[in-house]
């Protein structure tokens, strides 16, 4: 399957799904972390990258915004 094809199912089931959750869970940093790093495991398994890719490199390349900042960005949405 195309990349972006993946991408575009990443952004309807998985990160919608993570956009979503209960904000209680959602406002916790440690939760943030985690939640993070599956979008960093979803990027790396769509783009093939070796364990040692960054972050940054993925989000520039997959053209998705950090988890954290796209929650900053929902929630001044809704104020």
């Amino acid at each position: 399957m195309k990349e972006e094809n993946q991408i575009r199912i990443y952004k309807s089931l998985v990160r919608s799904s993570l956009e979503y959750a209960s904000p209680v869970m959602i406002m916790s940093t440690n939760n943030i972390e985690r939640l993070s790093g599956i979008q960093y495991q979803a990027l790396k398994i769509i783009y093939k990258e070796r364990l040692e890719c960054s972050s940054q490199y993925l989000h520039d390349i997959s053209q998705i915004e950090k988890l954290e900042e796209r929650l900053f960005q929902l929630t001044s949405n809704y104020r």
